[in-house]
């Protein structure tokens, strides 16, 4: 039995040979860059290069002969977009705080402190919003001047931003690029697109409060979030959706250590029912299922 068989089975509740193994596929079930060096060293493989694909989390991308190693079942459709408003494609060498040296994105081009430590954008041409210290591991926001505010901001209707549908050129291009990647492995593919499940905007305390306090506007803003991406779930789906076998709707974070970060009330009330759009499309494809953080 293979892992994509496997993996199969297992999604759609049938006995397989032993558990599925994930190391890198998403985001979410990544490994640090220091730490990915540190477990090739132990399996006895090269650790010179180790290339991070996402600067924010300096998670490491894991290569065939790790995956082999720990038999991870799991691959990881390459992303485009890449963390720090990065892409896909160009790598250089970059040495970081304690001397050792990562392959980077190309364009990543850190502001230096005068203490060492490295500033960035957030997105593509944004301003300087993330930092990592000396002795730090990931970057991180910049503190604002404020903190644990309570004003709740509010986007009125014409300045909701709706995503677009997606083009049909970017289609053939993840087309091509999950039936090579499907080709070449017996791994399940593990695809997260820039296609999600609806969120609010502002962060999601905020978010919370708004909820509370107008729902008639964030449960429209949610179902017109919803309607957008389902739409676009299926562009996607229909151009890639015979070559991988799962899909991540969602990284965000719902809780904290040992709580939600707001009512279950309001996540029935709004998320759901917009959510529901784009899992009903996503279930018209039975052969991929979906993976939320």
């Amino acid at each position: 039995m293979n892992s994509r068989e496997r993996v199969r089975r297992i999604l759609n509740h049938q006995e397989a040979d032993r558990p599925a193994i994930d190391l890198g596929a998403t985001r979410m079930t990544g490994t640090s860059a220091w730490s990915y060096r540190a477990l090739k060293r132990l399996l006895g493989l090269p650790a010179e290069r180790v290339r991070v694909f996402d600067l924010y989390q300096m998670l490491a991308e894991v290569e065939e002969p790790v995956l082999d190693a720990v038999g991870a079942d799991f691959l990881m459709l390459p992303i485009d977009d890449l963390a720090l408003g990065l892409d896909y494609g160009a790598w250089k060498p970059f040495t970081f705080w304690d001397g050792q040296t990562f392959d980077v994105p190309a364009g990543f081009a850190p502001r230096i402190r005068p203490d060492g430590a490295l500033e960035s954008p957030r997105v593509k041409d944004g301003p300087i919003e993330m930092r990592m210290p000396v002795g730090g591991r990931f970057f991180d926001l910049i503190p604002g001047e404020r903190q644990d505010s309570f004003d709740i901001p509010h986007l009125d209707e014409p300045e909701w931003e709706i995503p677009a549908p997606f083009t049909d050129e970017y289609l053939r291009g993840q087309e091509e690029r999950a039936r090579e990647l499907n080709a070449s492995t017996d791994r399940a593919i593990v695809a997260s697109p820039p296609c999600h499940a609806p969120q609010g905007y502002a962060g999601t305390y905020h978010w919370a409060m708004k909820m509370a306090t107008e729902p008639a506007h964030c449960r429209d803003y949610m179902m017109r979030q919803g309607e957008a991406e389902a739409y676009r779930w299926r562009q996607y789906l229909q151009a890639v959706g015979k070559y991988v076998e799962v899909v991540n709707i969602s990284g965000n974070d719902y809780g904290t250590q040992d709580r939600e970060m707001f009512r279950p009330s309001l996540w029935g009330e709004f998320y759901v029912p917009a959510w529901r759009l784009v899992t009903d499309v996503i279930h018209t494809f039975p052969d991929v299922k979906t993976w939320i953080h």
